[in-house]
């Protein structure tokens, strides 16, 4: 649905104000309130060790073994509204510490 927007609305806008774009942005684990019970639950199994429960939590699924924090991903939507995007339009950037590179 998404490349369909994109495309519809590729030729609108420009290069001064930026383009009407359509971008998806796929984040992997993001530290969030919502995984702190998951992240304590791991830091308990390893004596406490947050950066060792993270790593343990995150093993399985996404290579870097680090989570994102919510500003990073907003600094990706935030570029992609500037004019300096008018271009980038109909992409999935995935922002997953390699999980979808697997």
């Amino acid at each position: 649905m998404s490349r369909v927007a994109a495309l519809e609305y590729a030729a609108a806008g420009d290069r001064e104000k930026g383009g009407v774009t359509v971008n998806c942005i796929c984040p992997g684990w993001t530290e969030t309130a919502i995984i702190e019970p998951q992240i304590a639950a791991r830091a308990d199994a390893h004596d406490g060790d947050r950066a060792a429960g993270i790593a343990e939590l995150l093993s399985e699924k996404q290579p870097s073994r680090r989570m994102s924090e919510p500003a990073e991903i907003g600094s990706l939507a935030l570029w992609l509204c500037s004019p300096m995007a008018h271009n980038v339009t109909g992409t999935a950037t995935p922002i997953d510490g390699g999980w979808t590179a697997q």
